[in-house]
């Protein structure tokens, strides 16, 4: 079924939630013999079917979830009953003033425009039809329920349907215990049973019905004939709900019991993982310590490479200014040579003119002696 609040019977019978659910039509049944009867957001459908089964002229039961309706008509199937898939804020599909009892139960905190609600259920009863219609106390039960959209006590109940309704009658309902002596014959085959007596000495009423769990009001604008008999809902199961409940708490001991050695496991394997993470801090501290020591070499060899780039960076200068020299030295040189190859040269045309030279004082000399030698004869 689609995630909302839904009593199966099916699923449900040993549960405090179905005699609750039931009591509630139990009560509507006496206003429901030989009537037109319209049960709004029946959900599953048990409601219904219990109103068709046991007096009503006919029962239409409307749900907005098709998914209930489907489920509705598999599962509750009579001849004056149907059911029909529809908004209870638009019923244009029921004609004006034409239903004699409209069942109206746990729906009205489920939904934004009760105005409308209310407005619609007015327009379809007669002018005589009677709203039986139920809140929930959600301070009593449970005041952050997600599937309601608004929350309720008990005068904000009364006061927005009497803006609708000229006759309202309160009823309280209210979750017991109880047991049940009868003889066999006297119990009922639909596992719940509804007495017309209840016991002046052990009155099932709450001191004061601002605290009761469920407020129910029977509406109308003529006058009501509502009979003071109230209705009791018990379990016939009881003994199997208890049975149930202590199953659950078995399974519950059992969970509890997997998760407390679950939680044991992990507490061991918290320690082991404490005490490796201890070991491993020890082997990081000195891990931390050692590359302290590494970063000290580190500055050390770096200091001392800054030095030696430094030596590096004055002996480029050097060689820089050698090479400069050199280059300087290898002009003059280049100068000496050709001043040299000059030298040369004029030291060679020397030679070769002293050589002429020579020639000629030879042949001076010869001549001069030859002279001599005539002058002397």
């Amino acid at each position: 079924m689609d995630h909302i609040e839904r009593m199966n019977p099916f699923l449900n019978q040993n549960d405090l939630m179905f005699p609750e659910h039931y009591g509630r039509y139990m009560f509507a049944l006496q206003f429901c013999n030989d009537k037109k009867v319209v049960d709004c957001s029946c959900g599953n459908g048990y409601g219904s079917y219990y109103l068709a089964l046991n007096g009503a002229g006919s029962v239409e039961g409307i749900d907005i979830s098709k998914e209930a309706i489907d489920f509705c008509k598999t599962h509750y199937k009579a001849n004056n009953l149907t059911y029909t898939l529809g908004n209870a804020l638009d019923l244009q599909f029921i004609e004006d003033h034409s239903v004699d009892t409209y069942v109206c139960f746990e729906t009205i905190e489920h939904i934004e425009g009760v105005d409308s609600l209310l407005s619609e259920i007015k327009r379809v009863l007669k002018k005589d039809g009677r709203l039986i219609i139920s809140c929930p106390n959600d301070n009593i039960f449970n005041p952050d329920n997600p599937f309601h959209v608004d929350i309720y006590n008990k005068n904000k109940f009364i006061s927005l349907v009497e803006k609708y309704f000229s006759t309202t009658s309160l009823w309280v309902q209210n979750n017991t215990t109880g047991t049940s002596i009868m003889r066999p014959e006297h119990v009922l085959d639909a596992s719940v049973n509804q007495s017309a007596v209840l016991s002046n000495a052990h009155p099932i009423t709450p001191k004061d019905d601002e605290q009761a769990d469920t407020w129910i009001l029977v509406c109308s604008d003529t006058d009501l004939e509502i009979p003071s008999v109230p209705v009791i809902s018990f379990f016939t199961t009881y003994s199997q709900y208890v049975k149930e409940v202590q199953d659950t708490i078995n399974s519950l001991y059992k969970e509890n019991q997997k998760l407390s050695n679950a939680w044991n496991f992990q507490v061991e394997l918290i320690k082991k993982l404490e005490d490796e993470n201890s070991r491993l801090a020890i082997a990081w501290n000195e891990q931390v310590e050692f590359i302290k020591k590494m970063e000290a070499e580190n500055s050390k060899l770096s200091k001392a490479w800054e030095e030696h780039t430094q030596t590096i960076t004055e002996y480029s200068q050097t060689i820089k200014i050698h090479e400069e020299q050199l280059k300087d030295y290898k002009l003059e040189n280049e100068k000496l040579a050709e001043a040299w190859n000059r030298h040369t040269e004029y030291i060679k045309n020397l030679e070769e003119n002293n050589k002429k030279l020579s020639e000629a004082w030879e042949i001076h000399t010869s001549y001069i002696k030859k002279l001599e030698e005539k002058l002397s004869k």
